[in-house]
């Protein structure tokens, strides 16, 4: 089995009946003809991780996204160096080769999100569950088995994706709301909710 996803619900709030999950999701907008082609190619990038790591055992799928992390990290783009010094402010304890460490595994951790996205609609719901330790749940059922509803603002960090299959496989309506993905080719991502059981999205416009 691979990685196990862990989910501390203690923030969870009633709200409506059903379970409402509000994610942020940076919008792109149209420009110049470099970045609608830039657009295109990273909506074909999309598209292929969905479809090679789906068809892929596990632990090839896995030892290819550590692969393409692991590049990443060592052409050290733009992205990479934000994430250095992002990680510099969170860790000042660290020294150069301990903050290096810290960023490849970090790196490493992104595409190990986008692996598990992408097989996430080859797992069976007793696969979803037996991936995900849910902590403080009960603030979650506990309002929903009397007929509330509950609103789980989830933050940036770990697989949402997870958890949302996660609360649909035990069987409790869920809705998502996010901005709406831009440019319109990128057809996987905007359909992965509809796969996973999500009830929504329910698309919102940011600032």
């Amino acid at each position: 089995m691979g990685h196990r996803c862990s989910a501390d619900l203690g923030s969870a709030a009633p709200a409506a009946p059903s379970v409402v999950a509000m994610t942020a999701t940076p919008e792109a907008r149209p420009g110049t003809v470099r970045q609608r082609a830039s657009a295109a190619l990273t909506a074909a990038g999309y598209g292929a991780g969905w479809q090679v790591a789906q068809r892929l055992p596990e632990p090839w799928a896995a030892r290819g996204f550590d692969a393409i992390a692991d590049r990443a990290f060592g052409r050290s783009g733009r992205g990479v160096r934000q994430l250095q010094a992002n990680l510099a402010r969170a860790r000042p304890d660290l020294d150069s080769e301990g903050l290096s460490d810290l960023t490849r595994d970090a790196m490493r951790s992104y595409l190990r999100y986008w692996n598990e996205v992408f097989r996430l609609p080859r797992w069976s719901p007793a696969e979803i569950r037996s991936r995900l330790v849910a902590s403080n749940s009960e603030r979650m059922f506990d309002p929903l088995a009397s007929g509330q509803g509950v609103v789980a603002v989830l933050g940036h960090f770990g697989n949402w994706d997870h958890a949302g299959a996660w609360v649909t496989s035990l069987g409790t309506r869920f809705t998502t709301v996010a901005e709406r993905l831009k440019p319109e080719s990128l057809r996987p991502v905007r359909r992965l909710s509809g796969v996973l059981g999500h009830g929504g999205p329910a698309p919102h416009r940011g600032p």
